[in-house]
Formats: structure tokens, sequence, C-alpha cells
């Protein structure tokens, strides 16, 4: 009976210390998954606090007009607190232009150019209408290729084709409780496409003129239409074209005129009806040898991206909107984009302290109280009726005839503005450079 009994207490020691050992290792597993539970969670956290990093610097980045480099060291991205942790965001841009070194084919998987210089180690180019993603750079190629990206389509390149890279990539880091001492911590990054406008000049004419108008096709003046440059007199260096550049004929009726400063603060007509009434503010075929503007291609002298492909990333207003009092301003500088608006009544877009660049594909007719600041460029021809004021500088493409109903009726009027156009970056020769497009953000792992 004794050893029956220690037999019992051996049996009940060794199933006691099972006991201790299982229950020790269910705590320890419990506490385990606690733990990884925890850190999945901080690291979610992070995740969307870099998100919310990155979407804050787009935003600022595409609609206010703020520099790719501007972010850097703000005290909004850098160690900025949210909820429970903290971001950072930083941009690098990549500006440069090279060409093809070889014809490559829509399903080529290199793309070699004439120099890799100042290219962005990743990112993206954009040859002829079509992005392309790249990994890499091995010698003077890109590789590592996603082609056809944003939604455009893969196709062959010829030899010497310009190879355009134009791009702000950001950088969100967000850490939870703080990026220092993290627990949780994920790094994203994001590519915005970019696209430099520069308001041509024309500096193959007199004066490296900046015009108030640049017409492709003729231009008829009717009613009390003027175009207006004031930052010029008759004896300035850069008067003659100061109102007008057009590859076609020019023609002024009734009261219409372009008018200029007087010198003392005022204006003074310059350009009026009648025979002999043009003068060397207004530049024409007939007048002046004008052979060196290519007019055909009108686009090429103001913007970096081909027209179909910066169309399919600028903010599209259907015509549709540009009703009532004001169309919203979508941010200094913003470009915006729209076919065939029909602007009647009380319409004004963009304001003087928050002009837009407005490009219409199509026609462009206005009639009532219609006011317009900033850059506008139009594919088609242009109709003004009532009071209409386009305030900035306008350039109308194609080889179209602006005669009748062309600035016909009515006070319309077309002023150069050199203080919207700066506000633009796009005085004295400048480029500004827009980023327009957010590509996919993509995680960093360090």
């Amino acid at each position: 009976m004794k050893k029956q009994k220690g037999y019992l207490l051996i049996v009940a020691l060794v199933l006691i210390v099972i006991v201790g050992f299982v229950s020790t290792m269910i705590t320890s597993m419990f506490a385990g998954s606690a733990q990884i539970n925890s850190n999945i969670l901080q690291s979610n956290a992070a995740f969307y606090i870099a998100s919310s990093g990155l979407e804050a610097a787009k935003r600022d980045i595409t609609s206010k007009g703020v520099g790719c480099e501007a972010i850097n060291g703000a005290s909004q991205y850098t160690n900025n607190s949210l909820f429970n942790g903290a971001y950072t965001v930083t941009g690098a841009n990549s500006v440069t232009t090279t060409t093809l070194n070889a014809a490559i084919s829509s399903n080529a998987t290199t793309i070699p150019l004439t120099s890799t210089n100042n290219f962005a180690s990743v990112g993206t180019v954009v040859i002829d209408n079509e992005f392309i993603d790249y990994g890499g750079i091995s010698g003077n190629a890109l590789v590592n290729l996603t082609r056809g990206a944003g939604g455009t389509t893969a196709a062959a390149h010829t030899i010497s084709a310009n190879v355009i890279q134009n791009q702000c990539v950001l950088t969100a880091v967000g850490g939870v409780p703080s990026i220092n001492a993290a627990e949780g911590k994920r790094t994203l990054q994001q590519t915005l496409i970019g696209s430099s406008f520069s308001l041509n000049n024309f500096g193959t004419l007199p004066g490296a003129i900046t015009p108030g108008l640049v017409v492709a096709g003729s231009i008829s003046l009717k009613g009390n239409s003027s175009v207006i440059n004031t930052s010029v007199t008759g004896s300035s260096a850069n008067f003659k074209g100061s109102t007008i550049v057009a590859g076609g004929a020019v023609s002024i009726n009734g009261s219409a005129n372009t008018k200029i400063s007087d010198g003392s603060g005022g204006e003074v007509a310059s350009s009026v009806s009648g025979r002999n009434g043009i003068k060397g503010d207004i530049i024409y075929s007939g007048n002046y040898d004008i052979s060196n503007i290519n007019f055909s291609s009108l686009w090429d002298y103001y913007f970096t991206l081909p027209k179909s492909t910066l169309e399919s990333t600028v903010a599209y207003i259907p015509s549709s909107r540009f009703t009532g009092t004001v169309v919203p301003n979508q941010g200094a500088g913003n470009v915006i984009w729209t076919s065939n608006p029909n602007l009647h009544g009380n319409v004004t877009v963009g304001s003087p302290s928050n002009p837009v660049i407005l490009i219409i594909e199509g026609n462009l007719n206005a009639s009532g109280n219609v006011k317009i600041y900033g850059f506008v460029y139009i594919t088609g021809a242009i109709s003004l009726n009532g009071t209409v004021m386009i305030k900035g500088s306008v350039a109308i493409a194609g080889a179209v005839n602006l005669n009748d109903g062309s600035c016909s009726k009515g006070t319309n009027s077309i002023i150069f503005d050199s203080g919207i156009l700066t506000q633009l970056g796009l005085m004295n020769s400048g480029t500004s450079t827009h980023y327009l497009a957010p590509r996919n953000s993509r995680e960093v792992f360090n």
C-alpha cells in the first residue's frame, strides 16, 4: 500500500510538472501572439500615417503650387504628429531630357539613351505619348521597364526621339509612437508626373517680346474690343509685337483697337481701324517676316509634354460646370483642361491672386460678364461677345481664321498682365513646372 502511494505521488508530481509546463507554454504563446498582434497594429498604423503624409504633400504640390522640394524641412511635413504617431515627407525632383540612342519596339525591355546623366535611379520617362516606368539604370540604358504606364499605350519609338523625365518623388516615413523611437515604422513613395510650361517670348523677334495674344491664323477685332499691353509704350524696346502676333492677317473695324501705356500710368490707343491703322505693336505675316515661327506646332512653344499626354494627366472640368458666378479655383498655378466651353452670364475662372493655366480643346465662346485670369491656350477659335475680359495672356493654335464673330461685339478685352503670369512662373523666360498625375505609391523596404 505504501509502495502504491509512493507511485501515485510520483505520478502526481509528474502531472503537476506537465501542467505547469503546458501552462507556461500557453501563457508564452498568448503573450507572443499579443506582441505579434501589437506589432501588426503598430505597423498598420504607421502605414496609414505615412499615407496621410503623402496625401497632404501631394495636395499642396498639385493643387496649391508648392514646389516639390519646398516641402523639405517644412514644419508641417517634418516629424509632424498625427494620431498616435508622426510622419516626415521629403521631395526630390528630377527634370532632364535626352534622346533615344536607338529605335525601340513596343515590347522592348530596355531603353538605350544618348546619356543617363541627371536621370533618377528609378522613375518615369515620357517618350512621345507613352509613360514608361523603370526600375534601374545600367550603363546608358533604363532597365526593368513597365511599358504603357499611367494608362498610356506602349508603342514603338524612333531613334533620336526625345526622352523626357519630369517627376517629383515623394518619400513619406510614418512611425508609431514616433519616427526616432518607432515600434511600428513604414516608408512609402509616390511619383508625381510633371509638365513644364514656358510663356514663349519669341526671342527671335525684336525685343524678345511676350505678346498679349498669339494667333496661328487671322484675327478680326470689331465693336469696342481691345487687346491691351500697358507694360510697353510706343518707344519701348519691346513695343513691336507687344499686343498681337498672328500667323495670318489682322483687321480692325469700328471702335476696336489695341492699347499700350501712355507713359503716365494710363492707356492710349495704338493700332486702330482704317488705312495704315495697324502699328508696330501688331506683328503678322503681312507686315513682318515671321517665317521663323512655326505656327503649325504652336503647342511646342509652350509645353514640354505632347498634347494627348498632357490631356490625360491634368484636371478635367466638363464645359457644363463652367456656369454660375465662379468656377471653383483649383489652386495657384493649377492646370485645367476643358472642351468647347460656352461661357454665358457671370462666370469667373481663376482670380488675380490664384490664376490658372486653362487649356481649351476646341473653341471658346463667351458672352456676358465673363472673367478669366491666367494663361489660356485654345486649340480652335475664340468668339467673345459682351464684356468678356481675359487677363494674363492668350495663345490660339491651329490654322484657323478668326474672322466674323471672333472678338467681335461689345467691350471685350484681352489684357496682358505680367503680375498674373509671374504668379504662374511664366515671366522673363521663366519655366514653371506643375506636377499633375500621381502614380501609384510603392513601399520602400529599409
